[in-house]
């Protein structure tokens, strides 16, 4: 099982925007195949970022996730409210 962390930096004024477009990942990310969970969160501490837990059977699974039609629909959208590149860390337990 492996667990994939995001952290999203998000610009300001656009909390929202990329809060819902992470979102609308969800029910197709649960589709894909080996998909236990697909989570969004926002920081406590008022950073503008949001963050994504998702749990995988296999890498194999989580690298055929990234290679769908609704993430490429998520990058085009993310240069419009994301304020850099996300920092991903993905674990084995």
């Amino acid at each position: 099982m492996f667990f994939n962390f995001a952290k999203f930096p998000v610009q300001e004024g656009k909390l929202e925007e990329a809060r819902a477009a992470l979102t609308e990942l969800s029910a197709p990310s649960y589709i894909d195949p080996g998909c236990y969970a697909y989570q969004v969160a926002g920081s406590i501490n008022g950073e503008s970022a949001l963050y994504t837990l998702e749990i995988w059977a296999t890498l194999e699974d989580l690298d055929t996730h990234m290679k769908t039609p609704h993430i490429a629909e998520f990058e085009k959208k993310a240069a419009g409210f994301l304020a850099g590149p996300p920092e991903v860390t993905t674990v084995c337990m």
